[in-house]
């Protein structure tokens, strides 16, 4: 009778159910702080791996940075050598054409002073030259050249000039009366040739009567 009373039936709580006091450690209970290595290496091969990175970069610029540099200084010499040996084709080249196209052969001339003598047809009226005279015919540049044509007067001549072209110019020269003859008159002009005359040089006599103009002349080049 006396045992019912003090017999207590514990509550079903936890606390209950384990020990209060017990030197036995229970796993998973333990209160040391565990540390996860494997974030560490993680870590260090994540720098390791940048650092790998970051030379390997380097070092692909630099070798493209001394690439450029050394194929811009040789592009330049082989392109200045180019141009140098263009500069001497093209100079070489002007140069054939030049002796592939040279000037004309001058005539040759006779020497000293020349006389021409002239004759016409029936059909020819007017004032005619029946002879000229050309004192000399190679002048040297800066020296006088005479000319003289002997006119036949059946027709009278109202004036007379020449034309003088050489290599570069053209120039009129009057005529002046120097000797009158019975039937015929001689005109006389002078003058200094002061052009060359290796390819052109010609003498036009122009005769003016009363009615009828007389023009012709002698082409020596």
């Amino acid at each position: 009778m006396i045992d019912n009373i003090f017999t207590v039936k514990l509550l079903d709580f936890p606390i209950f159910k384990k020990p209060i006091f017990s030197k036995k450690k229970i796993k998973g209970e333990e209160l040391v702080p565990s540390v996860d290595l494997s974030k560490e290496k993680n870590s260090t091969k994540l720098k390791t791996k940048y650092l790998i990175y970051l030379v390997c970069s380097l070092i692909f610029f630099g070798s493209l940075g001394i690439y450029l540099v050394f194929s811009n200084y040789f592009s330049n010499r082989e392109f200045s050598n180019r141009d140098f040996s263009n500069r001497e084709f093209s100079r070489t080249s002007f140069s054939d054409q030049a002796q592939a196209t040279p000037k004309p052969t001058v005539k040759p001339l006779p020497t000293g002073k020349q006389i021409y003598n002239y004759s016409h047809g029936n059909d020819v009226v007017g004032p005619k030259p029946t002879q000229v005279i050309i004192d000399p015919i190679d002048p040297k540049p800066g020296s006088t050249q005479s000319f003289s044509v002997k006119i036949g007067d059946a027709t009278p001549v109202q004036k007379a000039n020449i034309v003088l072209k050489t290599d570069n110019q053209e120039t009129e020269y009057p005529l002046v009366l120097t000797e009158k003859g019975v039937d015929f008159g001689i005109w006389t002009a002078n003058w200094e040739m002061n052009d060359s005359y290796d390819y052109t040089y010609q003498i036009d006599i122009i005769i003016y009567g009363i009615t009828e103009t007389f023009s012709g002349g002698l082409a020596f080049r």
